[in-house]
């Protein structure tokens, strides 16, 4: 999964924890100025992927961005 979304453009890194709660997470690591940019490369990043490997029953449940160096409580949920 992580492969999957890594190759699209503007993601740098992408890793999944799959022990986190009731659902995995995907996190990545992205090139964007703003943390909606971020957010619209994780968004068309997660599409890309979903059409490719056919993951049709998989769904985002919610991004949030951080900026490196920020503490989580300065997350920005959308």
């Amino acid at each position: 999964m992580a492969h999957a979304v890594a190759q699209a453009d503007g993601v740098e890194h992408a890793t999944v924890h799959p022990d986190t709660g009731p659902c995995p997470v995907l996190a990545l690591y992205t090139r964007a100025r703003s943390a909606t940019d971020a957010a619209v490369v994780a968004t068309r990043a997660w599409q890309a992927a979903v059409a490719r490997e056919r993951w049709e029953n998989w769904t985002i449940v919610s991004i949030r961005t951080y900026r490196i160096g920020l503490a989580a409580e300065d997350a920005r949920p959308f």
